[in-house]
């Protein structure tokens, strides 16, 4: 598999083993997975202990350097053009603007000071 297949591969395993079965406002995965930023997704989904044996073998080939640079030029544009904002309860990043936390169950107020500006 050359990198796009592996690439188009690990996310769709993304999306079947995490994003279709989750829907907190506070996880980063489903935020960039569902604003386009699959790399991005793909890198925080190998992280966090979840993933298949299929994910992980996968994963093993990507060439780290290329894949690296290019998830963290996704990262970096996901915070500048997603909104978003912080939990004044537990500092939690809620990617939908709600009047809840889903990471906490805090219902105050969102701090609005983290924002796609």
């Amino acid at each position: 598999m050359h990198y796009g297949q592996l690439l188009d591969r690990l996310s769709e395993l993304v999306n079947e083993e995490h994003v279709s079965g989750c829907d907190c406002n506070s996880c980063d995965i489903n935020a960039a997975y569902n604003n386009g930023f699959e790399l991005w997704a793909i890198y925080l989904f190998d992280s966090c202990g979840a993933a298949s044996d299929e994910f992980e073998r996968l994963y093993k080939k990507l060439p780290k350097r290329r894949f690296n640079a290019d998830a963290e030029r996704e990262r970096e544009k996901l915070v500048k053009t997603v909104e978003h904002a912080e939990c004044a309860n537990c500092n939690a990043v809620v990617w939908e603007y709600v009047e809840h936390c889903d990471s906490c169950g805090n219902f105050q107020p969102l701090n609005a000071g983290v924002s796609n500006e």
